[in-house]
Order: structure tokens, then sequence, then C-alpha cells
């Protein structure tokens, strides 16, 4: 999922998510130059980092009441970071596990929560659903079967597969795109 699916899924939710809080810092201290504000963007990292660091129990509540749920989407997306010392950037992934019961008028509250790692091995993903049972809406990515395994901690997962998914690329090959063939080991609708 893109990251304006995802502020349009908060939007839905009713979080207004203006586009100035999706800015760079070096941007926002710019931003704060042009009305004679000088702020660097080493402090605005520091503020981050500090934010981070005491919202952390916050962000740990979250995931823990989000793996109380039965079903929940999991799902990758690039970002783009500086790469120290190199002056240019790399990609790394914000993982997402989030549920929205709306559609079928589930009790839970939708929710999500995201995690940086610098790399889209699948290790990650099941790192972050360490402790939930239950059913995981997924794409297509290979990774994602390790989930599947018997000896994984907790047990196996239920994999369903992502239908926006298929049918994007169901349409793609009608279309007469090109398309590596895509095996759904597990679709199921709970």
């Amino acid at each position: 999922m893109s990251r304006e699916a995802h502020v349009r899924f908060w939007e839905q939710v009713g979080v207004r998510v203006p586009r100035v809080t999706r800015l760079p810092l070096y941007r926002q201290s710019q931003i704060y130059a042009r009305s004679g504000i000088e702020l660097h963007r080493s402090t605005l990292a520091d503020w981050v980092g500090k934010a981070s660091f005491h919202l952390r129990p916050v962000f740990e509540c979250l995931k823990a009441q989000l793996k109380t749920s039965n079903h929940l989407g999991l799902d990758e997306t690039t970002v783009r970071v500086l790469d120290p010392g190199r002056g240019k950037t790399k990609t790394g992934y914000m993982w997402t596990m989030a549920r929205d019961e709306r559609g079928w008028c589930g009790p839970d509250p939708p929710g999500c929560v995201y995690e940086y790692v610098p790399s889209r091995s699948g290790k990650h993903g099941e790192k972050l659903l360490e402790g939930f049972e239950g059913t995981v809406q997924v794409d297509g990515y290979p990774g994602h079967n390790r989930l599947r395994r018997e000896d994984r901690p907790g047990g196996p997962l239920t994999l369903a597969a992502c239908w926006v998914n298929v049918a994007a690329r169901n349409m793609l090959r009608r279309a007469g795109f090109p398309l590596r063939s895509m095996r759904i080991h597990h679709a199921c609708a709970t």
C-alpha cells in the first residue's frame, strides 16, 4: 500500500493529514527560515527523535491492541532515507500492520502502525506480527510465505490474498501487459 493510500485510510477514519505534515525536515527548515525563524534541520531531527522515544509506549500499546484482532493487513512500501556519509539517499521500507473492520461492522476500531526497517525481508513482517494468531491479508510478495511455516513461533498464520492486487493483475493481463505469474497459495474470506 502506498503512502498516499495510508493517508486516504486515515482521512476516511476522520484524521486529517495536511500536506505540510509530510514534508522532509530540510524543507520544513527552509519554510521556517522564510518566516524569519532559524530552525536547523538537526534541531528538528533531535525533536523528532525525542518525540519518537516518548511515544514508543503508545506505539507498543497500539501494536498489542491490533494483535488482539483475528484479522490484520500487512504490507510494506518503499521510503527514501538519507545514507549518512554518502550524501545520497537509499531505499528503506516502512512495514505496515493495519486493521479496518468497518466494511463488515466489526467491533474493533480501525488502527494502523508503521515500522521502518532497512530491508524488505519477510522476517521483518514476521517480527511485526509476533504474538498474533489469525488471518493476515497480504499481497503476492513471496516473503510473506514464511508466516505460514509450522515452526513459526505461535504457529502458522492463515494468509488471505489481497483481492485488489489480484484484480489489478488480471486487468493488466487482459489489457496485454506482460506480468510474471502470481500464485495465490491461500485465499480466505474471514
